[in-house]
């Protein structure tokens, strides 16, 4: 039997005022998201919104398509058990709704399972 591997993907995005991008990395093994990170700096004041998923519409947080988080000043941490496989893109949407700031935050994905 393979020896279960953990993948951690980080991300780290600036988004200028009123922009909004997808980032893509590639799983790399077949298995399950465990875990995402997300973490919004103080001074977002909720304005930066965060969607995850995997493929090409698999939204994993939050779980409902075209639904997205913004906070301030916070670092949750959401266990998961999402099914993925190697060669899926994981993704993150960012949007930054503020019009005059940029802002950066991260967001952390862990996997496990089979190269």
């Amino acid at each position: 039997m393979p020896e279960l591997s953990t993948r951690e993907i980080p991300f780290q995005l600036t988004e200028l005022p009123g922009q909004g991008e997808k980032w893509e990395d590639n799983a790399g093994l077949t298995g399950q998201i465990v875990q995402v990170i997300r973490h919004w700096p103080a001074g977002c004041q909720g304005l930066v919104d965060i969607a995850i998923g995997h493929g090409d519409a698999t939204w994993v947080f939050p779980d409902k398509p075209d639904t997205f988080v913004a906070l301030d000043s916070a670092t949750p941490v959401t266990n998961l058990s999402e099914p993925i496989k190697a060669g899926e893109k994981v993704w993150v949407v960012v949007r930054n709704r503020d019009s005059v700031n940029p802002h950066t935050v991260s967001v952390t994905v862990i996997l496990e399972g089979n190269l």
